[in-house]
């Protein structure tokens, strides 16, 4: 087993991290905490969604500083334990860093049928809606009080997408990076994974060179939520040939950063197209939100 003794779960709004957490306690016998738990029942008190008291929260830093310091209490512990929590990995001590990614649709349609409590939505768009700004809200306000940035792919040891898969095959994977029987990396479903031009072009210069999964990773491009292939089209194209249900990739490059001398956000939208899209000829679990903007 690694040195660690505490892994603390992150993600996505709408991952699953809770359920995922329960399955990784019945998988591994570690006690699990949420700060999430805590926040929702703060919600209730005050009568408010989550969304709603992450605003109020803003201005009310009282209310951070209580959790905070309970997670901090958690570095002292001497038992092995599972964190669910926005910020364990930056406040708990030599934690095993897991982020649980999901496609966006895929998110907002499970927190629609999800029942929290003050958190009700009408229809997937407005749980897509208030998704994107609740997650625009934590940025922010963690960003302004601790320096650091909860979704930055960068700052985890694995991140596993958990958009089909099970709560169960989520927890496998993760137990085996953290006891090193499986080297740690970015595990995501294909059809997360959206074409590019310059991929779809290296995959036509060398047809028939294609690989197995084992034999090389994915490089791939983070963007407002989405994946895109930057390289390794062809080892994308053999796992749908085999119905996979993850691909190992590594993260070249997140928003705000440079691919191929240009920003991440002038690659993608000189690279993605309704015709590579089609020419591709492979399912996406859904389209981009920015790429939908841009066709109306």
């Amino acid at each position: 087993m690694r040195q660690f003794v505490r892994i603390s779960i992150t993600g996505d709004l709408g991952s699953g991290k809770s359920t995922v957490c329960k399955a990784l306690e019945r998988e591994m016998g570690f006690k699990v905490f949420s700060t999430g738990a805590i926040q929702r029942g703060i919600a209730a008190e005050r009568g408010m969604s989550t969304y709603e008291l992450n605003k109020y929260m803003e201005t009310h830093p009282e209310l951070d500083a209580e959790i905070d310091g309970r997670l901090v209490a958690l570095s002292d512990m001497s038992e092995n334990i599972i964190i669910d929590s926005r910020l364990a990995w930056h406040f708990v001590k030599d934690t095993f860093k897991a982020y649980l990614t999901v496609d966006p649709m895929i998110a907002a349609e499970r927190v629609l049928r999800d029942d929290r409590g003050a958190e009700n939505y009408s229809n997937v768009e407005e749980a897509l809606r208030t998704l994107d700004a609740r997650k625009k809200s934590e940025t922010l306000r963690y960003s302004q009080k601790y320096g650091v940035d909860s979704f930055n792919l960068r700052n985890y040891d694995i991140v596993i997408d958990t958009s089909v898969m099970t709560p169960e095959e989520v927890a496998v994977i993760l137990t085996d990076a953290f006891n090193g029987a499986r080297e740690a990396s970015c595990f995501l479903h294909p059809a997360r994974l959206a074409p590019t031009a310059a991929a779809m072009a290296a995959e036509q210069a060398a047809p028939g060179a294609r690989t197995t999964e084992n034999q090389k990773k994915v490089g791939v491009i983070f963007y407002e939520g989405y994946f895109y292939i930057y390289s390794g089209a062809e080892i994308v194209a053999e796992c749908f040939d085999r119905n996979d249900n993850k691909i190992s990739c590594d993260i070249v490059a997140l928003d705000g950063e440079n691919i191929d001398s240009v920003s991440v956000e002038e690659y993608i939208k000189a690279n993605v197209s309704q015709e590579i899209i089609d020419e591709w000829g492979r399912p996406l679990l859904s389209s981009p939100e920015w790429f939908n903007r841009r066709r109306k």
